[in-house]
């Protein structure tokens, strides 16, 4: 039987190989007293040879600070090399004194600097054992099954770094750490598969732990995101999520993991006797639609305030504040951009499609329909102060997740969690809800006017019916509930400042729609041509 835990294992820089094998000797019976079933210890003779096997990411590096005729080469090559490997304890062992201002030429510095001529001694290495015990980043774990092709299913990084898969395990590494004494961790292995539809470009796995050779009945969440992404994420998590949401609604963070370009999340996730976690998007295309209903009621309704419950006033109108790096849209170029891209679409579309379209400076014409551009309409006009409360900042389907059965839906992904427009929340997951929405079958597909068209109706019939909307067909129905909660939660707060929001919000997603299929783009298009006809009408203004 395989021992519980994986090797400690452990990496040591010195050109002298008299002295490795005296210093690695001392070395070897402290690190073996931490309690770790087997020690793996290598050697690199030069620079560029460790610079090669660091990539590994070994938990412990040991870098002799006299290197060929440099008495000061350890303190530079850590300096130079610790930031981009965090997860790894940084050890300076040297003869000598070393003085602040060596330490200060350099930075980072050693995790700790170690006396050769003290290295051995009994009371020094109970010191020297006290301090690993402390300050070890992670647990070794004795293996990583992927069920998945790594390459294929990569977390997007802002300048295209990829994972590699020494990366991968030391962050899982770091988010299942148990303690010190690896003896009595019962971690054996541990097993990854991805979840469909991650977040925000980031990698979603599921995580299961082998503890003493048999899998946990309990799924984790594992999320990799590019460094400042997961850092930021968890300082929202502790400052917003911690204790502002009931138990019931969030995840809990069981660990994290940092590397120099990536950054990981564990969350912990209460099955309540259902399967294995799922996006609520996925549950939605299946047809599956109670879920919409379990999140309105878990999450949304009045009766479970906590995020919403509080709100504050801000300074801005809505038409200053929804271009602001506060919302969607930043500035009026990017706004000029993502408008142009929806009446494009139109217009091509249109044609392809034998349907006339033209535009003016205020309205875009489509088979004699007159609709308002929509940049004009929005942007010309005062339309009131805004109201902010906390809000999870990105809460579609792909980050709600459930398990099915009698399990609880829960939030995962807070990089955006924070003060926000008070329907933030609302107009994200609804827009989740209209684009993942079952197609109705029919046995022949409409034409692309006729569809439009249907949508528009629709779409025409919310605004009609306002906050008390109700007996709506295809995803009308389900979205005038999530209005309706919107509405419970906020009861002074202006409809159209909801639709206002909502046409930002389809715009900001039309940019993202290049790919989707056409049953997608349509949604959206009817949501911001209606979405601003009714604007228009209310406002009284034709412009």
């Amino acid at each position: 039987m395989e021992s519980d835990s994986g090797p400690l294992r452990v990496l040591y820089l010195e050109d002298q190989e008299s002295e490795y094998n005296d210093y690695a000797s001392r070395l070897n019976p402290l690190l073996m007293s931490l309690g770790y079933s087997e020690l793996e210890f290598d050697w690199a003779k030069s620079t560029p040879e460790f610079q090669s096997k660091i990539l590994a990411r070994p938990h412990i590096v040991f870098c002799d600070n006299h290197i060929g005729k440099n008495k000061t080469a350890g303190i530079r090559i850590i300096a130079e090399t610790r930031r981009q490997y965090p997860d790894c304890l940084f050890c300076l062992l040297t003869s000598h004194t070393i003085h602040v201002e060596a330490l200060g030429a350099y930075v980072p510095n050693p995790d700790i600097i170690i006396s050769k001529i003290y290295l051995g001694s009994a009371d020094y290495s109970k010191e020297l054992k006290t301090f690993f015990e402390s300050r070890l980043k992670r647990s070794p774990i004795r293996r990583v099954d992927l069920t998945f092709d790594l390459k294929k299913h990569q977390p997007r990084h802002p300048n295209k770094k990829a994972l590699t898969e020494a990366e991968l395990f030391s962050m899982i590494e770091q988010c299942i750490d148990t303690g010190r004494d690896g003896k009595e961790s019962g971690l054996s292995s541990v097993s990854l598969s991805p979840v469909p539809g991650g977040a925000s470009g980031s990698g979603v796995y599921e995580l299961r732990v082998l503890r003493d050779g048999k899998v946990t009945k309990v799924p984790a969440i594992l999320k990799i995101s590019d460094r400042s992404n997961a850092i930021k994420e968890h300082q929202n998590y502790v400052q917003y999520v911690k204790w502002r949401l009931p138990y019931t609604w969030r995840v809990d963070v069981l660990g994290t993991g940092l590397t120099g370009e990536f950054g990981a999340i564990c969350y912990s996730y209460a099955a309540g006797g259902g399967g294995s976690p799922r996006p609520i998007n996925s549950f939605i295309r299946d047809g599956q639609l109670d879920v919409i209903d379990r999140v309105i009621r878990t999450i949304l309704d009045s009766d479970n305030q906590t995020w919403y419950a509080e709100d504050r006033q801000t300074d801005q109108d809505a038409r200053d504040y929804f271009v602001s790096d506060r919302f969607y849209i930043g500035g009026n170029r990017q706004r000029e951009e993502f408008q142009s891209q929806f009446l494009d679409y139109l217009a091509e579309s249109a044609r392809e499609n034998n349907i006339p379209a033209y535009h003016d400076d205020g309205h875009f014409i489509l088979n004699g329909r007159k609709y308002p551009r929509p940049n004009k309409l929005l942007f010309s006009r005062n339309w009131g102060p805004v109201k902010e409360c906390v809000c999870h900042g990105d809460m579609n389907g792909g980050n709600i997740m459930y398990a099915g059965g009698d399990s609880s839906v829960v939030f995962i992904d807070f990089q955006r969690t924070g003060y926000w427009y008070l329907f933030r929340d609302f107009i994200s997951f609804e827009s989740s809800t209209r684009l993942e929405f079952p197609t109705p079958q029919s046995t022949t597909a409409p034409n692309w006017w006729t569809r439009l068209s249907e949508l528009i109706e629709l779409e025409g019939l919310l605004h009609e019916q306002g906050w008390r909307c109700k007996d709506l067909p295809e995803y009308g129905a389900y979205v005038c509930r999530i209005r309706q909660a919107a509405h419970s939660n906020f009861k002074n707060e202006p409809y159209e400042l909801y639709v206002f929001a909502n046409v930002i919000h389809c715009l900001w997603l039309f940019q993202k729609a290049s790919t989707w299929g056409q049953e997608k783009r349509l949604r959206l298009a009817a949501a911001i041509l209606a979405g601003c006809e009714f604007l228009r009408k209310k406002v009284g203004d034709d412009a």
